[in-house]
């Protein structure tokens, strides 16, 4: 009720001043249009609400339907002129929008009270007839009818847009300034497939500063910028293929020390002084994908137009129940946009399965693919190696892979997003299955070209690999009988020598045994004397080592008297405090202490005197028994010699 209440109390059609042969949008038209949207948005929204509830809410559907009081063109345009070629202009926009809020109305209302003809007829039907009133044929159907007409009139034509520097900034007190956020503004406004989608912040900037009206289930996608200067008249035009691009096509100026953000920038260009154009396309409900995205869906998209909710919504029996005899031109013109809508997406469809066997020809298909085309070069001059083989058909592999994922993707799209999108449509969805089903074929007869195209070079390899084989073991064979043949001949030449060579022969090893024998001798004598040097020098080094031990032991010996001589001193003086503090009973318990630690030192340093003699005495036997070794070296040397 608080809702009906507030849609009462909101504007109702009224005369609104779009100019005259151009379209001039002032602040009072612009609140209008903003008011009217509301309007829709409201109705669309608590309509739905409403019928959640179930059929108890038919009474008030009908004052709602009634307040909102939808209108066909020909009254449309009683309040709002149309512009003649502008598909942009405030006329054509209420109509759309009007379209869209009467679907989703249409849309909410629950499939139990819309199954039969005749529930379906109810809707439509006079209440003098026990109707509701709701979807009348020839004032809310075909208000839908005419927003269609606009839609599908103007989705094949380019759509221009003029920057609006005078506009922007006619109500700013920083006039450039001004212009440049909104620039800015529309610049960001575009996604990175050209696509201008403003945020509901954005939205109201956009339009002005473009001098257009963005319609919710119309998309627009740009495809090129023209830059006219005023000074010289010269047209400057860009084609960007992504958002990049565009914002290439107008460079900021730097400002050295400014403070500025990034969408108050100044631009190279002067905006007061030249004239910027946007070509934008409709975006169809299907279209071809600008890039495509191994393993996922966003290479293929279908867009949620006001032309498809309006299909999914209305399908051609209830069409035909709510019209009846009543609208005979609105039931054919909407056979007319259905039959066009699927044509275009069936196109659309032709158009992707003919994008992915381009695709597949260029980068897996082995005839043609361009990640083969230096192996196919080198194919035709001689027989590719083994590792070459590898190494092509590796990386030919990883590209068929790739493909896959890209067509188990588009399977995905036609399952989860095209079929459900288009289910109201029998030539659409027979369509996808049979792209399917081609995608599927076609990926079937790749796998077997790929297969039999690496076959065919492998089995080239190993055929040329056995032919060199048999030439080798031809060879091997040849060699061997040479080498008997000349082992054959060397044995009948040692027999035609005689014993007398024998003789020589074994004469001449006597003498090398003989010489071996002696030179055995002096190399025994010369390693024994090797022997006896370094058993020399290792006994001097020993006894290095004992004197040094020798050295340490006297200097640790030193220490010891040093420090038996520090605690006797201590201890005298520890005695000397001892008497002293008799008195003092603390004083007498820590002498005592010291006394013992002293004493402990004393044994310790003991010990350490009695370890250091044994040492030394260890040295002192080590250094006997390297001069005695030594001197039993040099006999053995004198005995050798």
């Amino acid at each position: 009720g608080r809702c009906l209440e507030l849609l009462r109390i909101m504007p109702d059609w009224e005369k609104v001043n779009v100019g005259e042969g151009e379209l001039k949008i002032t602040e009072e038209t612009e609140l209008a249009m903003q008011l009217f949207e509301g309007k829709c948005r409201l109705v669309a929204n608590v309509m739905r609400a409403g019928w959640a509830r179930g059929r108890a809410f038919k009474n008030v559907a009908r004052e709602f339907h009634k307040t909102f009081a939808a209108k066909p063109a020909t009254t449309a345009k009683e309040f709002v002129p149309d512009i003649e070629d502008c598909s942009v202009d405030p006329y054509d926009w209420v109509l759309r929008l009007q379209m869209m809020a009467l679907t989703e109305m249409f849309d909410s209302i629950p499939r139990d009270m819309r199954t039969t003809s005749d529930q379906i007829e109810k809707l439509s039907a006079q209440r003098s007839h026990r109707g509701l009133e709701l979807f009348r044929p020839e004032i809310e159907l075909q208000a839908m009818i005419d927003g269609a007409e606009l839609v599908m009139k103007t989705r094949d034509q380019p759509v221009e847009a003029k920057f609006q520097y005078d506009s922007v900034r006619a109500h700013s007190s920083e006039n450039e300034q001004a212009a440049v956020k909104a620039l800015h503004t529309v610049l960001a406004s575009f996604k990175d497939d050209l696509m201008l989608k403003p945020s509901f912040e954005q939205k109201a900037l956009v339009q002005k500063a473009l001098g257009i009206l963005l319609s919710e289930g119309e998309f627009l996608r740009l495809t090129q910028v023209q830059v006219q200067t005023t000074e010289d008249e010269e047209v400057t035009k860009y084609s960007p293929t992504n958002r990049q691009d565009l914002r290439a096509a107008f460079p900021t100026r730097i400002e050295e020390g400014s403070k500025k953000s990034k969408d108050q920038m100044p631009f190279e260009l002067e905006l007061q002084y030249a004239v910027i154009t946007f070509t934008f396309a409709s975006v169809k409900e299907v279209e071809k994908p600008r890039v495509f995205i191994a393993g996922k869906q966003q290479g293929w998209r279908v867009h949620e137009t006001t032309m498809l909710k309006l299909f999914k919504s209305l399908d051609i029996n209830t069409m035909e129940a709510l019209v009846r005899d009543r609208n005979v031109a609105a039931m054919e013109s909407f056979k007319a946009f259905r039959e066009q809508i699927e044509k275009q997406a069936v196109t659309a469809i032709d158009e992707q399965i003919n994008q992915l066997g381009e695709h597949r020809k260029t980068t897996v298909a082995p005839d043609h693919c361009q990640c083969l085309s230096k192996f196919r070069g080198l194919a035709k001059d001689r027989t590719p190696k083994v590792d070459e083989i590898k190494s092509n058909k590796n990386t030919h592999y990883k590209k068929l892979e790739a493909y896959e994922d890209i067509t188990q993707a588009y399977k995905d799209y036609v399952d989860d997003v095209l079929k459900k999108k288009f289910e109201w449509s029998e030539t659409v969805t027979k369509r996808a299955e049979k792209a399917e089903e081609e995608v599927t074929t076609e990926l079937k007869l790749l796998r077997s070209k790929i297969n039999t195209f690496w076959a065919g070079h492998e089995g080239k390899v190993t055929g040329e690999a056995k032919r060199q084989q048999e030439a080798a073991q031809k060879a091997e064979q040849k060699a061997k009988e040479a080498q008997e043949k000349a082992k054959k001949e060397k044995m009948e030449a040692m027999d035609a020598q005689g014993r007398a060579e024998e003789m020589r022969k074994e004469a001449e090893a006597e003498r090398d045994a003989a010489k071996l024998k002696m030179e055995q001798a002096q190399k025994d004598a010369t390693e024994a004397h090797e022997r006896a040097d370094e058993a020399t020098k290792e006994a001097e080094k020993k006894r290095v080592e004992a004197e040094d031990l020798k050295k340490e032991s006297r200097a640790r010996e030193k220490k010891a008297f040093e420090a038996e001589a520090a605690l006797n001193r201590k201890l005298e003086a520890v005695k000397k405090e001892k008497a002293e503090l008799q008195k003092d009973s603390k004083a007498l318990d820590k002498a005592n202490a010291d006394l013992g630690k002293a004493k402990a030192d004393l044994e310790a340093a003991n010990t350490e005197k009695k370890r250091l003699e044994a040492a030394f005495k260890k040295a002192d036997s080590d250094l006997k028994a390297a001069i005695a070794e030594k001197r039993r070296l040099e006999d053995q040397l004198k005995a050798a010699e």
